[in-house]
């Protein structure tokens, strides 16, 4: 099976996107500051459960992972972290 396919499986509501001109839209911050990645899939988690889900797969399959989040949660000024500015993501 496809490890995505396997994560799709184990993320109940089809909220992980794998579309890849849909995750486009989620590249880059934007700030532009930085060359932006190409994730393999978003995961727009609803609940913790999700996101330890997704954690946990990603370690069990070696995969890096990038955290972002609704601008507003970040003070001013502050850049928001996206698959964009995170070193570890997949370029």
């Amino acid at each position: 099976m496809d490890p995505i396919e396997e994560l799709a499986g184990l993320l109940a509501g089809g909220r992980l996107i794998t579309d890849p001109e849909i995750i486009d839209g989620y590249r880059r911050d934007e700030a532009h500051t930085v060359v932006p990645g190409h994730p393999l899939a978003v995961l727009l988690a609803t609940s913790t459960e999700e996101v330890s889900t997704a954690m946990r797969w990603a370690h069990a399959h070696g995969k890096p992972w990038c955290p972002a989040a609704p601008e507003p949660v970040w003070p001013a000024g502050q850049p928001l972290p996206t698959a964009a500015s995170c070193s570890a993501c997949p370029g």
